[in-house]
C-alpha cells in the first residue's frame, strides 16, 4: 500500500488561522488531523495547535498502535487543564491508516469523508446542532451549511470534562480516498463537487487544487479559515501467474 497525501491551510478573509493540520508518516502507516479553533475566542489557535502535536507525538511513539480516541481525551483534559478561566476550545478530525486498517475519529464538526472507487462511502456526523435537526427529521444534511445554529456545537476539545469521540474503522482495502476538512472548507465544497473532482484528479493534488479552485466564486468576505488534506490509496497488484 501506498499512500499519497495533499494538505492545505488558509486563513480565508480572516486576520488570524485558527485551523491546524499534521499529516505524519512512518513504516507504512499514517496519521493526518485536522482541527479547528472555536471562533469567538482568542485561544482558539493554541487549542488546534495543541491537539494537532499531541496526535504527532502519539504518532511518533506508538506508531500504528496509536488510539485515536485516547488522544483525544488526552487533549480534551490537557486543555481543560490549562485553560485557567479562559476557554481554549477546537474541533478534531484524524485518520490512522495502517497496512490493515483505516481508523476515523472526531469531535466537533470538522470532517473525514472516505470514497471507494469514486463513490462516497462515509462522512462523519458532525457535533453540532444542525446534525442534531437531521437526525430528528427537520432538515436535510445539505441543509446544515445554511442552517441558523450551524455552528453551534454540541461537543468540543475544551469544553466540557465528559467527551465522547467518534470513531469508525475500515479494513485497509474498503477505502481508497480520503478528505479530512474543517468546516469552512465543506461549508462551500458539496459532496457532489468532491466526488466529481476525484473522478477527474491523477493525485491528491489535482484534487484538492480543483475544490479549492471552486471557493473563490462562492465564498462571502471574510470568509472562516478553510483546511483540508486530500489523500489517495494505492493498493499494491498481486501478481497471477
Amino acid at each position: 500500500m501506498e499512500l499519497h497525501v495533499a494538505s492545505y491551510s488558509d486563513a480565508g478573509g480572516r486576520e488570524q488561522n485558527e485551523d491546524s493540520i499534521l499529516t505524519a508518516e512512518q513504516n507504512g502507516c499514517a496519521l493526518l488531523a485536522a482541527a479547528d479553533g472555536v471562533g469567538g475566542y482568542a485561544e482558539g489557535a493554541v487549542a488546534s495547535q495543541t491537539a494537532v502535536q499531541m496526535f504527532d507525538e502519539a504518532f511518533r511513539s506508538q506508531g500504528a498502535q496509536t488510539d485515536l480516541r485516547e488522544v483525544l481525551l488526552a487533549v480534551n483534559s490537557r486543555l481543560m487543564g490549562e485553560a485557567a478561566g479562559r476557554r481554549r476550545l477546537t474541533t478534531a478530525a484524524a485518520v490512522l491508516i495502517t497496512q490493515e486498517r483505516i481508523v476515523l475519529a472526531h469531535v466537533g464538526d470538522s470532517r473525514i469523508y472516505a470514497f471507494r472507487k469514486g463513490e462516497l462511502l462515509h462522512r462523519t456526523l458532525d457535533h453540532s446542532v444542525a446534525q442534531m435537526a437531521v437526525l430528528r427529521g427537520e432538515i436535510t444534511p445539505d441543509g446544515i451549511r445554511t442552517h441558523e445554529d450551524r455552528s453551534v456545537l454540541t461537543q468540543a476539545l475544551g469544553a466540557y470534562e465528559t467527551l465522547r469521540p467518534e470513531l469508525t474503522e475500515f479494513s485497509a482495502g474498503e477505502a481508497d480516498a480520503l478528505l479530512l476538512c474543517t468546516d469552512g472548507f465543506w461549508e462551500y465544497v458539496l459532496e457532489s463537487d468532491m466526488t466529481a473532482t476525484l473522478a477527474a484528479a491523477n493525485s491528491p493534488e489535482e484534487w484538492l487544487s480543483a475544490m479549492r479552485d471552486l471557493l473563490p466564486e462562492r465564498v462571502p468576505a471574510h470568509n472562516d479559515n478553510n483546511s483540508a488534506i486530500a489523500v489517495m490509496i494505492e493498493k499494491e497488484q498481486e501478481e497471477h501467474k
